[in-house]
């Protein structure tokens, strides 16, 4: 259903800018200092379309590099910090049997074996 509506929408604009094609084709005076040129409409726009694309695709490049840079040193950061934390961890020995159990007050001591409850 969606490339239907979209080869609709596509032919649709497509019918609708023939009648105007001719301005695409008609030529344009280009002028930089002192250089005149004359080009098709046309050409210019797609000339002007494939330059932002590549100062879009330059800007993408540079960004991803400085993020390359960026996760390279979080990287070598949380290998520092591994390695630290593995430093720092206890000697790894034989466990206790069971910890020490410390009596809260008022209830009773679970070591000891509950009586039944008598009428």
């Amino acid at each position: 259903m969606f490339y239907a509506v979209l080869l609709s929408c596509i032919s649709n604009s497509g019918a609708l800018m023939l009648p105007r094609s001719s301005y695409v084709l008609s030529d344009v005076q280009l002028t930089l200092l002192d250089w005149m040129v004359h080009v098709p409409l046309g050409v210019l726009l797609l000339a002007a379309f494939l330059a932002g694309a590549l100062c879009l695709y330059l800007v993408a490049v540079v960004s991803a590099r400085r993020d390359r840079r960026a996760i390279q040193r979080l990287r070598m950061r949380v290998e520092e910090l591994e390695h630290m934390a593995m430093s720092m961890r206890a000697p790894s020995g034989p466990l206790p049997v069971a910890p020490p159990i410390v009596p809260m007050p008022g209830m009773p001591n679970p070591l000891q074996v509950m009586q039944p409850f008598h009428d």
